[in-house]
């Protein structure tokens, strides 16, 4: 491991500002937000009403009420006329299960975050591949800093702590066919590839990547998650202040990986 005093090789200020989700089209707007109205359901873990579902997602009450009756008409979601609330549908379990079972078993990943933004009370991310990109999938931010990161933006794989800690967990050959195949990486000369390979070796020894972003002047750490059983590569992040990061990055990253082996241990 690099000693906390020196910085290890990927802690440099990168470029990697966050381009926020894609605008969505009219067309599918709908779609994305019963997903969202889904999802809400997931974290409160309760049942709720349109009232509390148009507030918590920014929702026109009159869309709401229109989204929830397709949900409901399409056996979605399930409504008690009586106390007015909504709770989703059995019909979901199997898609439920199934997901669980591709992302390490139960609920795992999403205990694995909680813990970590509760032990570092930082900003804590999820980032999954996407074109080129990372899209980060999920985030736990503390209240100060709501809003600094959507789900959905696309960060950099080329600059940025999170790029670094995926690429270094892929083969040496995935890492060439990445750089062939993706037109940022093409444009690289080649003093910064081959730059970017010996970071990626370093990520490889220390266990981690860190960089100091431009984005809201964060300081991140980025860890590689064991490949889930769809053989996906799942990077997670963990950002705050400089000042406050930089001098701790050692024992945050030892507090990911025990906080990775306790709650990503097969059951």
């Amino acid at each position: 491991m690099a000693d906390d005093n020196q910085a290890p090789s990927g802690a440099r200020r990168m470029n990697a500002m966050l381009e926020p989700p894609e605008p969505r089209r009219s067309s599918s707007k709908s779609a994305v937000r019963a997903l969202d109205v889904l999802e809400y359901f997931a974290h409160v873990k309760r049942p709720l009403r349109a009232t509390d579902l148009a507030k918590a997602l920014g929702m026109h009450p009159s869309s709401t009420d229109q989204l929830l009756k397709t949900m409901v008409d399409s056996a979605y979601l399930l409504t008690d006329s009586v106390a007015k609330v909504y709770y989703p549908s059995p019909r979901l379990v199997r898609f439920a299960n199934w997901l669980t079972e591709s992302y390490y078993g139960k609920a795992k990943l999403a205990q694995l975050i909680e813990t970590i933004a509760r032990e570092s009370q930082e900003i804590v991310t999820l980032a999954a591949a996407q074109r080129g990109w990372l899209q980060i999938v999920d985030v736990a931010e503390p209240v100060t800093y709501v809003g600094v990161i959507r789900k959905g933006s696309r960060v950099p794989m080329f600059s940025s702590a999170l790029g670094e800690a995926y690429l270094a967990a892929l083969g040496d050959a995935e890492i060439l066919r990445w750089l062939d195949r993706t037109p940022e990486a093409r444009r690289l000369p080649q003093a910064r590839r081959d730059e970017l390979l010996d970071a990626l070796r370093a990520v490889r020894t220390d266990g981690y990547a860190c960089s100091i972003s431009d984005h809201a002047d964060l300081f991140s750490i980025a860890v590689a998650l064991p490949r889930t059983a769809a053989g996906l590569q799942l990077v997670l992040g963990l950002a705050g202040p400089q000042e406050r990061i930089e001098p701790r990055r050692k024992q945050l990253f030892e507090m990911i990986r025990r906080a990775m082996s306790d709650a990503l241990r097969p059951s």
